[in-house]
């Protein structure tokens, strides 16, 4: 015969469990729409940039790609047109912008520009630097600086202005 701590186990135990289950619910990570948001990616003319935003494409954004080079730009940005549904006129949801992110100039220049063509901006994505490979232990704070400026920062504080409007 069981005794009183076998019961009180029984009982605890399915208690604790769903515990831990509303908690994990209760913060679990959300779903954002990006249907009829404004969208800024910073380097979205290759890799993940360009994954990302095919994906605000595909989720009904309007988009604004970033990046230096003005050919993979040009791509990118029909590349994205022929994800747009047949309706959509191109110049209402996508926007090019040839433009270094890493320059303070150039990443004002990009936020006025999206905010001219789409009203306001509701989010940035930044995907901007380069990595060379080589080993871990040869490599050093200053080359991660050099190799990926702070970009997500100019464009932070290049929109704040714009932010909520």
């Amino acid at each position: 015969m069981a005794g009183p701590w076998a019961w009180a186990a029984l009982v605890a135990i399915p208690v604790i469990v769903a515990s831990f289950e509303i908690v994990a619910w209760a913060f679990r990570p959300k779903r954002i729409s990006l249907k009829g948001k404004a969208v800024l990616v910073v380097g979205g003319s290759s890799g993940i940039g360009l994954c990302m935003a095919e994906l605000a494409v595909k989720q009904g954004a309007r988009v604004a790609i970033v990046a230096r080079n003005k050919e993979r730009l040009a791509s990118a940005h029909k590349q994205l047109e022929a994800l747009l549904p047949p309706d959509a006129p191109s110049a209402d949801f996508l926007l090019s912008v040839a433009a270094d992110a890493a320059n303070p100039d150039d990443a004002r220049r990009a936020v006025d520009q999206a905010v001219a063509a789409f009203g306001r901006l509701d989010a940035v994505i930044c995907c901007q630097g380069q990595s060379t490979p080589h080993p871990f232990e040869f490599d050093t704070v200053e080359n991660q600086q050099q190799s990926t400026p702070p970009a997500h920062l100019r464009l932070r504080y290049s929109g704040e202005p714009t932010a909520g409007e």
